[in-house]
């Protein structure tokens, strides 16, 4: 049995569309989505997204990615997720429609997969990444005793071998000495010892009073930006679209000017372009080659 739809309070705003969030369906307080959403997040028209889907039905699990409300409406005589659709589609709409598709986080991420956007490519990307780094923190919890004190070891010795090798901040050191232990003990001993850290924390500016106060706050708010990008996008390319909705989403102060979005966009390649090679914090920015006439940006650890 399905379980009851409800429309969370919180809209979110992804590629400049407002979302409202479902809860329900696949389990309670699951978030879902449905494929009306869908056509309008990426642009496309729902008919389009619904031939993806029904051609590739065998992709998806029933009841565990996708669910067809339609058939659950008419089997089931469900006047309660008639209304509830209701806040998504006219009755003219409804009564029309063949298929009302829903899906769960997971079959989302596979509709992502079949689908022909730069959009789908991001969303799927970074729900992989997600994925795998949730693995690796339910992983870390299930350490011997052995092999922490293994870790710890191999931990002390990596510090000093990043060192030696003149990594200087201790941010990358830390990184560099984490990424060699876990290559060669398993053990995440950074996610062991300090949860979070790996996201969360910030690289180390140069001591504010050094600095101009003007020079402070636009270092700041380039570190902001930084930490943010390899946190959402790591080493992956992205163009100056997604990174100006990053920009927004997390109120970075980042000057974008008041123009157009599409001016927008090209004061922050511009800025990209002044800023390429710089190292800012513990990354350089490089250029990333050209995809459909435009710019692609990318990150490097400065340690590399």
């Amino acid at each position: 049995m399905m379980n009851e739809l409800t429309l969370g309070n919180e809209i979110v705003t992804i590629n400049n569309h407002a979302v409202k969030k479902i809860y329900g369906g696949f389990g309670d307080n699951q978030p879902c989505i449905l494929a009306k959403q869908i056509a309008e997040l990426h642009e496309r028209e729902l008919m389009h997204i619904n031939e993806v889907i029904n051609k590739n039905l065998d992709w998806f699990d029933e009841k565990v990615d996708i669910l067809n409300l339609k058939s659950v409406i008419v089997q089931n005589d469900n006047d309660q997720l008639y209304d509830f659709l209701l806040n998504f589609y006219t009755k003219n709409a409804l009564n029309r429609s063949e298929y009302i598709y829903l899906f769960s986080r997971q079959g989302y991420a596979l509709l992502c997969k079949l689908l022909q956007t730069p959009l789908a490519r991001q969303l799927y990307k970074q729900m992989v990444r997600d994925y795998f780094n949730m693995k690796e923190k339910l992983e870390a919890r299930h350490v011997t005793g052995d092999q922490f004190d293994l870790s710890v070891r191999r931990f002390k010795v990596a510090i000093e071998a990043a060192n030696l090798a003149g990594i200087t901040d201790d941010h990358q050191a830390r990184l560099t000495a984490n990424r060699i232990t876990k290559e060669t003990t398993g053990v995440n001993f950074l996610e062991v010892v300090r949860p979070g850290y790996l996201s969360e924390a910030r690289i180390s500016a140069p001591p504010p009073s050094s600095l101009p106060e003007n020079q402070k706050k636009e270092n700041d708010f380039f570190l902001d930006f930084v930490n943010m990008w390899w946190e959402k996008y790591g080493e992956d390319a992205v163009d100056s679209h997604y990174l100006r909705q990053m920009i927004i989403d997390n109120d970075i102060s980042f000057d974008l000017g008041k123009g157009s979005k599409k001016s927008q966009k090209i004061r922050l390649s511009r800025t990209l372009g002044k800023m390429k090679r710089r190292q800012v914090g513990g990354y350089h920015i490089t250029e990333a080659g050209i995809y459909r006439n435009t710019k692609l940006w990318k990150l490097k650890p400065a340690g590399k």
